[in-house]
């Protein structure tokens, strides 16, 4: 009888905490909802398009632009954001080039991305680097790169001469 008469409040107890549990572990978070695409999954396009607006919205002096060009070529646009200033465009060809990210020396919570162009083992030259995304944080440089891999990956796939022009709208 003893038993009997404390399993009853135990039991309610076990299930009130039970059914209390969920209650302090959200099962989606707000943040997540503007968590992106693998790029696994993008189309070559969807994967400029993101590219253009990680370009548009990461650095507060520079807007970038970036197109896919025939020949496996990453045509990089970089304009600084005032009136009247002339835009610079790079030619990088995705063949031989490998994606590297850098801290900024004035702001090491900072990254750029670069392209090195493979200079068959020699020592690096200035014109073997181009920037190609400057003022990121970690998380931005580390899904730029992701991005520029596998546009490399899905053009060495397709072949060089079958690549058509892409461009996503700035």
């Amino acid at each position: 009888m003893n038993w009997i008469r404390w399993r009853s409040p135990v039991l309610l107890g076990l299930v009130c905490f039970l059914a209390g549990c969920p209650d302090g572990y959200p099962t989606s978070h707000p943040e997540d909802a503007d968590f992106p695409a693998s790029s696994v999954d993008l189309t070559q396009v969807q994967r400029l398009q993101r590219l253009n607006e990680m370009g548009a919205d990461t650095s507060p002096h520079l807007r970038w632009n970036y197109t896919l060009a025939t020949g496996c070529r990453l045509q990089v646009e970089h304009q600084e954001r005032r009136l009247f200033a002339r835009s610079q465009v790079a030619s990088v060809p995705l063949f031989g080039t490998e994606i590297r990210i850098e801290a900024l020396e004035t702001e090491p919570e900072l990254y750029r991305v670069i392209g090195v162009r493979d200079a068959a083992g020699q020592a690096q030259s200035q014109d073997a680097l181009t920037l190609l995304h400057d003022q990121g944080s970690w998380p931005d440089a580390i899904q730029f790169r992701a991005l520029l891999t596998h546009l490399q990956r899905d053009c060495r796939a397709s072949g060089a001469s079958a690549t058509p022009v892409l461009s996503s709208p700035p």
